[in-house]
């Protein structure tokens, strides 16, 4: 169990995360709906929130303010290149799937670009 706090720092914190949970699990249950429209309705009705229904709820939009980390991406996409060549080496040797291989990678030194 968690421990209670009089640091008002503490709460606000505790208070801000309570909020974030809130809002991911509502985003998640309004997408999840029409797979699973049993399950999150019932989920949703246990949360705080407006209307009577999930059915009936707004479909979640986009928000512009989100940060992207570029730096992120960009190595995040030299990952995957490299794991695409290893594949395609791999279907070009005809090398059967559940055999493990060995790769040998060079890189120069620095952050993945």
């Amino acid at each position: 169990a968690a421990q209670k706090s009089d640091d008002p720092e503490v709460q606000a914190a505790a208070a801000q995360a309570r909020k974030v949970l809130i809002y991911v699990l509502d985003t998640n249950l309004r997408l999840l709906h029409p797979y699973m429209p049993y399950v999150t309705e019932a989920i949703w009705q246990r949360l705080p929130h407006e209307g009577p229904s999930l059915m009936l709820a707004a479909w979640p939009q986009g928000e512009e303010k989100l940060h992207v980390d570029t730096t992120a991406l960009s190595q995040f996409r030299s990952m995957q290149a490299l794991v695409r060549a290893v594949r395609n080496a791999r279907s070009e040797y005809k090398v059967a799937p559940q055999k493990q291989i060995q790769v040998m990678v060079a890189a120069e030194a620095g952050p993945l670009a």
